[in-house]
């Protein structure tokens, strides 16, 4: 079953908001100038160029951060190159006060009127539409707490870039992939080759 428009009374619906952990983590490429993206380019999930608000990804753990930028790779091989590995940065990002997103996990995503295609499909284009829908509810929720595609045990975000959203949220100044300490553990975890 594919994932299904936002129903036509979803702008009357009651969001269930939560805030966001005061740390998140997202890996940029290095030759990026800064790891605060807000992108509207429509290559994601919930960013598109109609869009009110560019967006955000990040993920409330290493692993998440991890697995959502090389986890398509390891469909067909269960190896990554250091050389893609060493063009990322990690950064810590710092969220300063509250936040509230639009929740989508569990339960709520009856509630809502969708089922786990929301985090699931690769039909961006649908995912994007419920992205628009949320930025412009009333309830005016910073962004989407939804289940990582890869493993839906892991919680990802993608924040919108509201004028107060963008104030509230830091990066440090990053730490090559490959020098973070837990790297090759997650790495190892996961089955994965470094090559």
């Amino acid at each position: 079953m594919a994932l299904s428009r936002p129903p036509s009374d979803f702008a009357q619906r009651r969001l269930r908001l939560v805030q966001v952990p005061h740390t998140l983590f997202r890996l940029s490429k290095r030759r990026h100038p800064s790891p605060l993206f807000w992108g509207k380019e429509g290559r994601y999930r919930f960013d598109s160029p109609g869009a009110p608000f560019g967006v955000l990804y990040a993920a409330s753990s290493l692993e998440g951060a991890i697995l959502e930028t090389f986890g398509d790779r390891w469909f067909d091989t269960r190896y990554l190159s250091r050389v893609v590995a060493q063009s990322y940065n990690l950064h810590r990002l710092r969220v300063r006060s509250a936040a509230k997103v639009a929740d989508s996990t569990g339960a709520q995503l009856v509630q809502l009127g969708t089922d786990s295609n929301l985090f699931a499909t690769t039909d961006y284009a649908e995912s994007q539409a419920w992205g628009i829908a949320l930025m412009q509810h009333s309830m005016a929720p910073e962004g989407i707490l939804y289940h990582s595609r890869k493993n839906p045990d892991l919680k990802n975000f993608a924040l919108f870039g509201r004028k107060e959203t963008k104030a509230k949220i830091t990066a440090d100044k990053g730490v090559n992939l490959v020098q973070h300490p837990d790297f090759f553990l997650i790495i190892d975890q996961l089955d994965v080759d470094l090559v």
